[in-house]
């Protein structure tokens, strides 16, 4: 779950609850009545991703970002 306590960077692992960066078996919930919400800037691959109404994410120009699940 991203907390986006930091930073806007989805590569800080201070941002999400976990403590660590998603990976291609995570189901990434972004929830919604946060202050800052996360920026993609280099190319991952989770498994899932969940925007909760109010949410968002941005993904920069030619970054691959794949979502792998349901």
């Amino acid at each position: 779950i991203w907390n986006g306590s930091v930073s806007i960077a989805w590569e800080n692992p201070a941002n999400w609850d976990c403590g660590t960066m998603p990976n291609i078996n995570s189901n990434v919930i972004i929830p919604s009545g946060l202050t800052r919400y996360p920026t993609v800037s280099f190319t991952y691959e989770i498994k899932s991703l969940y925007l909760q109404p109010g949410s968002s994410v941005t993904v920069l120009p030619a970054v691959n970002f794949k979502l792998n699940g349901n």
